[in-house]
């Protein structure tokens, strides 16, 4: 049991980490995908800054129907997507296993 629970510990730790990662890094990103500079991306310029985004995911992550991305709507876009990815890997994880308590 103890066994489990700091494996847990560690695993959400280093993956709340990894999710914070460095405001300035996104930031820099959202730069320079904003090709035009006008604190904004379109479309264009996130096909152009990411391989495999989607018309879809664009369309989601526009909240206010504006056909551009502000930085917040792709911060909230990113923090809603990171958790969706965080409890995905966790229902692969059976933490109610008891068999190797100490």
């Amino acid at each position: 049991m103890k066994k489990t629970l700091i494996i847990t510990t560690a695993a959400l730790f280093a993956a709340s980490a990894a999710m914070a990662g460095n405001p300035g890094d996104k930031e820099d990103k959202f730069a320079a995908a904003d090709t035009d500079g006008n604190g904004a991306l379109s479309w264009e310029e996130v096909a152009a800054a990411k391989e495999d985004a989607t018309e879809a995911d664009f369309a989601e992550a526009d909240t206010d129907g504006s056909g551009d991305l502000s930085k917040d709507e792709v911060d909230a876009w990113h923090a809603a997507h990171d958790a969706e990815k965080m409890d995905d890997g966790m229902e692969d994880h059976d933490m109610s296993d008891d068999s190797e308590a100490e």
